[in-house]
Order: C-alpha cells, then structure tokens, then sequence
C-alpha cells in the first residue's frame, strides 16, 4: 500500500494525541500505571528524528547515499531484487507486446524501451532523461504494459491524468517521492513556459516540489 504523510504544528500534534494514553510500568502494587502517549512519545530516547528530508534511491553504505540526518522519502520497490522469481513466460509475453503493440515489431525501437525501463530499476536515482509517448486508439493496450511495470516500481509510480500534478504549484503529493510518471491522456495547452517546465522536470537532477497548505 502507499503510505501517507501529514506535516503538523507542535499544538495541533498536540491536540491530536491529548486523549491517548498508554501502560509503561506498574506501580508499588502491580497496577498498571497509565500515562499519556504522547509524553511518552516526546520523552522517548528511541523517538526518530530528522534534520530533513530527501529523495534518494541509493543503497544505504554507498557513496551518496541519504545522509542519517534526512528523512528518506525512498522505501524501495514494490518487489526487492532478493525477492524477484524469473518467470520467462510472463517475461516473453510483456517483451511481445512492447515489440508488437508499441513498437510495431521495430527492434531498435522496442530494445530502447526496454532499456529506458531496465534502467528505470537498475538505477532509480539517475534520471533517463527522456520520456516515451504512447500514441494509438483507445484499448490497443497502451496502458496495461505501464499498470504491471509500476507495479513493480512500487509506491514510487504514479498515475495522474493532469498537466497540473506535474508541473502545478502544490505537486507535492504527485512529484515528491516519483521514479515512474504515467501521465495518462493529459493534454497540452501550448504554452511555452509549461513545456519548459515539463522538460526540467523530464531532464534535470533536481526540481522543486510544494505542499499544500
């Protein structure tokens, strides 16, 4: 499932949590003692704490890699490396279908694509710099090839179905923690600054991201 975050003032969090309590030890008699949560919370030398956030997908030990200090908005994929089982049907039939349905049986095409998505996974942190577009009649399989590849991407896919959760002000929630973006029929207005953005976003290392509220 796909985690949810929410930023809150010390107060609001406060007002949050006054009325839970937990059991932390018993008293002369054996009685549970019961005490606020939050306190405990608050007071607890196991409480994680973060200088700041980020959005790094390389393996903890390597060289750059997230620093301790920084919340780390990368929980890995959907299905870990160690995990992975090498089907070869299931494999022929997803490599059929990008040769046949989208690339119309043209090899250089189809081994583009498939290692723009082999890459996708292999090195999550270093962005292809490209983006491929589907064109087609509606249920020519354009979608289900992108639906079963994030699934294994994991949280880190979204689908959206605007312009706006791209490149929008509060994007947040779409372009915080991203690797595969399937922009699903979104048109284009034309706008000349829209496209900029777009290919900042497609290109660059780094884009600037905003909550909202």
């Amino acid at each position: 499932g796909r985690w949810t975050f929410q930023e809150f003032a010390l107060p609001s969090f406060q007002a949050l949590y006054a009325a839970k309590w937990t059991f932390t030890f018993t008293d002369a008699e054996g009685a549970p003692v019961k005490v606020p949560l939050l306190k405990r919370w608050l007071s607890s030398r196991a409480r994680l704490e973060y200088a700041t956030t980020t959005f790094n997908p390389r393996v903890c030990g390597t060289p750059e890699c997230a620093p301790r200090d920084a919340f780390n908005w990368f929980t890995g994929f959907a299905i870990p490396r160690e995990d992975a089982v090498e089907n070869a049907e299931h494999a022929a039939r997803f490599e059929w279908h990008i040769r046949h349905i989208w690339c119309c049986g043209d090899e250089i095409r189809s081994c583009y694509v498939l290692d723009w998505m082999a890459h996708t996974l292999q090195r999550p942190w270093e962005k292809p710099g490209t983006m491929i577009m589907l064109c087609g009649k509606p249920g020519v399989g354009k979608g289900v090839i992108i639906t079963i590849f994030g699934y294994l991407v994991g949280r880190h896919y979204k689908h959206v179905q605007s312009m706006e959760d791209i490149i929008g002000r509060f994007n947040a929630s779409v372009m915080r923690d991203s690797i595969l973006l399937f922009a699903d029929e979104v048109s284009w207005g034309g706008a000349r600054g829209d496209a900029g953005r777009l290919k900042k976003v497609i290109t660059e290392e780094r884009h600037r991201t905003e909550e909202k509220g």
